[in-house]
């Protein structure tokens, strides 16, 4: 979806976003956004997050969390996959 409807859905009160602060400035000072809260790239370990439905995996998402493992493990990630 695109970044600006998914801004527009948070200042309309439809839900939230995740989104660098200079992006949403004028709407935090307007009032209409509030942060609900911040995280410095300080603050984060570099990492991957994975976030998937409970219950089993099939076998395809098996072999990707697997490869992505080790592509972490050995610092060979695509520069992409590290952001």
């Amino acid at each position: 979806m695109p970044a600006y409807l998914l801004l527009q859905a948070a200042r309309d009160g439809q839900g939230i976003v995740n989104t660098k602060r200079m992006f949403v400035e004028e709407d935090l000072r307007a009032g209409r956004l509030v942060c609900l809260f911040e995280d410095s790239v300080e603050d984060v370990p570099v990492g991957y997050f994975l976030v998937r439905q409970p219950g089993p995996m099939r076998e395809p998402l098996k072999r990707f969390i697997a490869w992505l493992k080790r592509q972490a493990q050995t610092g060979s990630a695509p520069a992409a996959a590290r952001v």
